[in-house]
């Protein structure tokens, strides 16, 4: 168990790492907590047999949350699980999960939020970083029927100096075996948030208006967005794993008044492999 902690520490700054060299926005980061290729929980039946695996996700989204200008991204991705209940990964911190029932499983997560850049996109000119910064969370997953599970997490963030704001995700996910290594994931979900989380993505205080130009908003707690995703999961080789995720975001009014969102239908693509070990 030691030697694990100290593996783990190890790899803290990997994480740390990735958030500081690459300008993703926090969107993305929610929806590589689920989507990358390191990341999928599978149904106990089509589970793979091993816990530990690293892999590369290329992703094609908007350049933040409401923008109308899309990018390419190439990322790293692991997933280092140690004493049954611990997950390390880049996207979600660490992780411990537990069992609390025979359907139920819960997880508590420290972890960090990637904020968001003000170079990431033109149309943020003025509106200064939100900083990246730690972040603690918890989660339940029911399971209803085998292949169908719902999801409720919550966030939240620990410093002033990031969004310091609450947030969380309902979601449904529906497996699809297809036979001979090919599974389909299948996801809607809504978002939530209280006005700190809010007003850090979507709002603009005084001073960013002076420096911006846009208009003063201050955005309201409550649902954020709506979506829905498919990722197909093909495995192969025994130790491989590909996987594609195309994914749908809806802003709300919430976030989709703010003036500098440009567009509230959001897609993105999400590509990846991955080894298992």
């Amino acid at each position: 168990m030691i030697k694990n902690f100290y593996r783990t520490l190890l790899l803290l700054p990997c994480i740390l790492t990735t958030q500081q060299a690459i300008a993703i926005d926090e969107s993305v980061q929610r929806d590589l907590e689920t989507v990358a290729p390191t990341n999928i929980s599978y149904p106990e039946q089509n589970s793979h047999a091993f816990n530990n695996n690293v892999g590369i996700v290329t992703i094609y989204a908007p350049r933040y949350s409401g923008s109308n200008d899309e990018r390419w991204l190439v990322l790293p991705s692991f997933n280092y699980e140690f004493n049954e209940n611990w997950v390390i990964n880049p996207y979600q911190g660490l992780v411990y999960k537990n069992n609390l029932t025979s359907r139920i499983e819960g997880t508590l997560r420290l972890g960090a939020d990637f904020g968001r850049k003000e170079s990431n996109s033109s149309d943020l000119d003025g509106l200064g970083n939100v900083s990246a910064s730690p972040e603690a969370g918890a989660s339940l997953s029911y399971r209803i029927f085998p292949l169908l599970r719902a999801n409720i997490s919550v966030s939240q963030g620990l410093t002033t100096a990031g969004h310091n704001g609450l947030y969380g995700k309902f979601s449904l996910n529906g497996f699809i075996p297809w036979g001979k290594g090919l599974i389909s994931l299948l996801q809607v979900s809504t978002s939530a948030a209280n006005q700190k989380y809010m007003q850090s993505f979507y709002g603009v205080n005084s001073s960013q208006a002076i420096s911006s130009g846009y208009n003063e908003y201050r955005p309201n707690s409550g649902l954020y967005d709506v979506g829905a995703s498919h990722t197909l999961i093909y495995s192969f080789a025994k130790r491989w794993s590909l996987n594609v995720t195309l994914n749908y975001q809806r802003l709300l009014s919430n976030a989709g008044d703010s003036p500098f969102v440009k567009e509230q239908n959001q897609w993105s693509m999400f590509s990846g492999i991955s080894y298992l070990f």
